[in-house]
């Protein structure tokens, strides 16, 4: 599922940053919920696609992690990872 407030676009059209959230298929809720006091799984998923190599490809960069992962310092290390991500300009290239 998307997180809303995570969707941007730049005011060029050029990028877009977004936030999904998914449930992961859990087996054994009951043994989950006896070992870390959760009966539901989740997977938090940043992702930025660019067009600014300036090629007509899409170039996009995802990072994935368990949503309690994500909610601590490796989630903010995996998010600036997303949000550091710069598409090369190829226009001059032959």
């Amino acid at each position: 599922m998307l997180v809303p407030q995570s969707l941007y676009v730049t005011s060029d059209g050029k990028e877009l940053g977004f936030k999904l959230r998914t449930e992961i298929d859990v087996q054994k809720p009951e043994l989950l919920l006896e070992q870390y006091g959760v009966s539901e799984l989740y997977r938090v998923t940043a992702a930025k696609a660019s067009l600014r190599s300036n090629d007509g490809n899409i170039l996009a960069v995802f990072a994935s992690a368990l949503e309690r992962d994500f909610a601590g310092p490796d989630g903010a290390a995996l998010q600036e990872s997303v949000n550091s991500f710069q598409a090369t300009d190829q226009s001059f290239k032959s």
